[in-house]
């Protein structure tokens, strides 16, 4: 009985703790991928993500700030260009319009010639600077024109002062028919002005954007008076220019004579 006792008071043995079954290596990846760190891939991925969003913002400041700084230049250089052309109509009315009618005006064949002549170099240079100016693609029909109009005004006082030069010989009344045939030059050169180069400039302006800018007129030829031979004869003091010569009397009957 005691053996029996003796084994009913020994202590229970440890029961062995359970085992947990192993998980397959696929459902331990997912669940790590779901709850866990991200992995060194993942990581590498959002990196590149993140990266290239900032390349494309900074692409795009790039583009825009790109054509701000053209759309600027372009617009200086509309400006600048009706500037300069400013700055050569102010010159081809103060210094070759108003001294060389002055001139035709006076009356006086003192040094005519010869003042003349330097307006005539005035011109000229007017017409070179034209030539020079840097010219915006939108003001190409405005430029062509306007060196057009200038060409004429340069021809037009070059060709005065050769006639001037036989205001004083026999061939007076000729001369001043030859002036007054130039005179249409100027008076084409003011329809350039007024219909060419000043809508085209003004209208270039305004399709850009461009306010505020002052556009000069041009009116080379003072009035249209000195188209006629003898308004340019008695201007000049050439008496009888403008009319026919020979003999001035009627005989039986008198018409009218078309010229």
């Amino acid at each position: 009985m005691s053996f029996f006792d003796d084994e009913g008071n020994e202590p229970p043995t440890r029961s062995a703790r359970p085992r947990r079954p192993a998980q397959p290596r696929g459902e331990t990846a997912r669940s790590r991928s779901a709850g866990g760190p991200p992995s060194d891939a993942q990581q590498l991925m959002l990196r590149r993500a993140l990266a290239l969003g900032i390349g494309v913002i900074v692409l795009i400041l790039l583009v825009f700030g790109v054509k701000g700084c053209l759309d600027s230049r372009a617009d200086s250089a509309l400006r600048d260009y009706n500037r300069d052309v400013n700055t050569i109509v102010t010159d081809s009315n103060e210094r070759v319009s108003k001294p060389l009618f002055e001139q035709l005006s006076s009356g006086s064949s003192n040094g005519l010639v010869q003042n003349v002549n330097q307006i005539r170099a005035t011109a000229a240079s007017d017409f070179s600077r034209a030539k020079a100016l840097s010219v915006p693609g939108d003001m190409t029909e405005a430029q062509r024109h306007l060196l057009l109009a200038l060409s004429l005004r340069s021809e037009g006082v070059e060709k005065i002062a050769n006639d001037l030069r036989e205001i004083t010989g026999s061939q007076k009344r000729k001369a001043a028919e030859r002036i007054a045939g130039s005179m249409r030059d100027f008076l084409a050169s003011d329809v350039l002005f007024s219909q060419r180069i000043d809508p085209y400039i003004k209208q270039v302006l305004v399709d850009n954007g461009i306010q505020g800018q002052d556009i000069i007129a041009s009116q080379f030829l003072p009035n249209d008076t000195w188209l006629s031979p003898t308004t340019v004869g008695d201007r000049l003091g050439v008496a009888g220019a403008g009319s026919s010569s020979g003999n001035t009397s009627c005989p039986s009957s008198c018409g009218h004579g078309l010229t």
